[in-house]
């Protein structure tokens, strides 16, 4: 799986063993490297310039595959789609089924819930929610 657009501090937060590799290493390079986290700076992105490759199972989840750094994950996680295309590849990837529909539209309703959530805690006293 790789993830684009990660910051130095979910770098060093999320897959703290991870290694450092030229960019060209990245991809197919990586997986004949071996499992693991790798990561290359990709120079043109401030503030999150790291591309991160994970090769077989992310190492931040438990046996049962729930995400061990749920609350602290980084953005690139936080905004990938259950059921996606991207999903099911990586499942597949790792000899898991595909998310089933119904589940994926319960994670549906949940990233949605957390997204609200996150926009009231950003809210202070006397801010308008409506532009009526």
């Amino acid at each position: 799986m790789m993830l684009k657009g990660v910051s130095e501090t979910e770098l060093n937060n999320t897959f703290p063993d991870a290694k450092k590799v030229a960019k060209e290493k990245l991809g197919i390079g990586a997986v004949l490297m071996g499992g693991g986290v790798y990561y290359t700076d990709t120079g043109y992105m401030e503030k999150k310039p790291y591309e991160v490759q994970i090769v077989g199972q992310c190492p931040n989840l438990s046996e049962n595959n729930e995400c061990l750094v749920y609350d602290s994950r980084p953005s690139v996680c936080r905004n990938f789609v259950v059921g996606s295309p991207s999903c099911t590849k990586s499942r597949i990837s790792l000899s898991l089924s595909p998310v089933p529909l119904d589940l994926v539209k319960e994670a549906q309703k949940i990233n949605q819930a957390e997204e609200l959530i996150e926009v009231m805690n950003g809210l202070k006293k006397g801010d308008r929610v409506c532009n009526e």
